[in-house]
């Protein structure tokens, strides 16, 4: 999927698609505005008492977009496409990119079988189902030409490593990458890539039921006061980690560049929130071929005893009864996690 965003957020609200998979469609409604609950009603209608308008007629025509959001984002979302058709559609989104526009590419690939989407010995994403070379492999050296506007990669693919090239063959402004672990988390690795989707992506889509997931909690297993105490939690923490990144000193400027943007910061601090449920995740504990990276790498910045990373995840374990599935500092215990959620 590629999405262009501007920091100003005034894009068209187009999507172009042919087929979804789960984990792109979750990743389409996380680069969507959530309606705040109220549709619109132009000024000159009134409503009955039973919730029609005062003509007596519905107008199909009426806009019931929220005025009070802004415009989403423009979108095409590519199903296996050819190294043509993609390279085409990025650039023409980059072609019509505002001068404050930010280009996100998300790419989505399964790491297994020959023909179908997968890597191989030359570090490429093979979208097609014609063979490994050829139109339907996509490398790291095709993003290059679109490194002059920003740009962040967010790769979900067991090969996703091999595109840490660009960063230092851009030809412009440097690249920002969110990249998948190379391998699956023991508990989560039969859900991967199934019926639910990619792990990886989740986190970035609906990170708390990410988190459920890799414990081996199902919907039906989870007491639903709980899920919105930790709901509560993770979102209040996830703010709190949002200023500390942002006024950090040591923030790389390109992403700096890019946190502005309410979409992409609320995508990085997801994968913050993944990148640590997975190192302190006790079955790959010091493993680092099952954390994701980032490329710049982020700063740890400075967070109260009870909102930083461990005590966050602490508590939520805690919530959960799950503390045995993690492994914490000696100096992180329950008494130094906030408890203003209760």
């Amino acid at each position: 999927m590629v999405t262009s965003i501007t920091r100003k957020l005034k894009t068209h609200s187009m999507v172009k698609f042919s087929e979804l998979t789960i984990d792109t469609f979750r990743m389409l409604q996380c680069l969507e505005w959530e309606p705040s609950g109220s549709f619109y009603q132009s000024s000159g209608s009134k409503l009955s008492q039973n919730g029609a308008t005062g003509t007596g007629r519905i107008s199909y025509l009426q806009d019931i977009a929220d005025p009070t959001l802004p415009a989403n984002p423009w979108k095409a979302i590519l199903y296996r496409p050819s190294l043509t058709h993609f390279i085409a559609v990025l650039a023409t989104i980059c072609e019509e990119l505002p001068l404050d526009g930010i280009l996100l590419v998300y790419l989505s690939a399964s790491g297994a079988g020959s023909s179908g989407a997968g890597h191989n010995e030359s570090g490429c994403l093979n979208f097609g189902s014609r063979g490994d070379k050829g139109s339907n492999c996509i490398y790291p050296s095709d993003f290059l030409p679109f490194t002059r506007r920003p740009l962040l990669l967010v790769i979900d693919n067991d090969n996703s490593n091999a595109f840490k090239v660009i960063a230092e063959a851009s030809k412009g402004e440097s690249v920002a990458m969110l990249l998948s672990p190379s391998r699956l988390p023991p508990i989560a690795s039969d859900f991967s890539h199934t019926s639910n989707g990619s792990l990886f992506t989740m986190f970035l889509t609906a990170p708390l039921q990410a988190f459920c997931l890799l414990l081996g909690f199902s919907g039906t297993d989870i007491d639903l006061d709980l899920y919105n105490k930790a709901e509560m939690l993770l979102s209040s923490s996830l703010n709190n980690w949002g200023l500390a990144l942002a006024s950090s000193d040591t923030l790389d400027p390109v992403w700096g560049q890019v946190l502005g943007d309410p979409f992409i910061r609320r995508l990085l601090l997801r994968f913050i929130f993944c990148q640590t449920v997975l190192t302190l995740y006790a079955p790959v504990y010091n493993k680092n071929e099952f954390l994701p990276t980032c490329v710049p790498s982020l700063p740890k910045p400075v967070l109260s005893p009870s909102y930083s990373y461990q005590s966050v995840i602490l508590h939520l374990a805690s919530i959960f009864s799950a503390t045995k599935y993690f492994i914490f500092s000696e100096d992180v215990s329950p008494e130094t996690v906030s408890t203003n959620v209760d």
